[in-house]
C-alpha cells in the first residue's frame, strides 16, 4: 500500500516565536509577524505484508519552509540573542527538512489462545535551528531513535509487553533556548525499559 500527499501554503503575517529588543531588558522572548512565508513538502507512506504475520511500513517527510520578508519595523529581525540579521530564505525555527519513520512487526500465534509480537521502530529527523536567525549556537543536530518491543497476548483479554526506547542510548536535543543571560539545552530522554501490562474486558 502506498499513499502520497503534497501540500504548499502561502502565509501573510505568519506569527513565529521570535525576538525583540526591550529596554531596560534587552533581547526578550516574543512573537513577531513575518510578513510572508511559504511551505511547500511531500509525504509518502509504503506499507509492505510480504508474509502472514509481517508488516513493514516506512513514512517519509520533506518540509521546505522558508522566510520571504523581514518582520517589521525595520530593526525587528533578531536572532535570540538580540544579533540583527537577515530572516530572507531561512527555514522556520524547529522545522527540520527531513523527517522519517520506519517500523517493523512480526506477530505468530503461540498454542492455540497465545500470540507473540515483535517490533521496532525508528525516528529520524534531519537538523534544524531552535530560533530565527539561524545562530549555530541555536543549531539542534539530526538525530535517529531506536525502540524495541516484545509482546504477548492472550486471547482471555490480557497482554504484556516488555519495550526499550531509544536504546541505543542515543544522545540528543529537544530544544535549545536563552534565559536572560544563559542559553539551555534540553536534552532527550536516555535509553529507557520497561514493562506494560494490560487487561481488555
Amino acid at each position: 500500500q502506498l499513499n502520497a500527499a503534497a501540500f504548499y501554503y502561502d502565509y501573510n503575517d505568519k506569527q513565529i516565536i521570535g525576538t525583540v529588543l526591550n529596554n531596560p531588558f534587552g533581547p526578550i522572548t516574543q512573537l513577531v509577524n513575518v510578513p510572508k512565508a511559504r511551505v511547500r513538502g511531500v509525504e509518502m507512506e509504503l506499507v509492505l505484508q510480504p508474509v502472514e504475520g509481517l508488516r513493514i511500513g516506512n513514512s517519509v517527510t520533506l518540509v521546505d519552509s522558508k522566510v520571504e520578508k523581514n518582520p517589521n519595523p525595520p530593526g525587528q529581525p533578531r536572532d535570540p540573542l538580540g544579533t540583527l540579521v537577515d530572516f530572507r530564505g531561512e527555514r522556520f525555527p524547529n522545522t527540520p527538512r527531513w523527517q522519517t519513520v520506519s517500523d517493523a512487526e512480526y506477530r505468530f500465534g503461540l498454542g492455540s489462545d497465545m500470540t507473540v509480537s515483535a517490533g521496532g521502530t525508528y525516528v529520524y529527523r534531519s537538523a534544524s535551528n531552535a530560533g530565527l536567525g539561524e545562530n549555530p549556537v541555536f543549531r539542534i543536530d539530526g538525530y535517529g531513535l531506536l525502540d524495541l518491543r516484545l509482546g504477548l497476548e492472550s486471547n482471555a483479554g490480557w497482554r504484556v509487553q516488555i519495550w526499550g526506547r531509544n536504546v541505543t542510548n542515543q544522545y540528543y536535543w529537544n530544544n535549545v533556548a536563552k534565559i536572560q543571560s544563559t542559553v539551555t539545552r534540553q536534552p532527550g530522554n536516555p535509553a529507557t525499559y520497561g514493562i506494560t501490562l494490560g487487561y481488555k474486558m
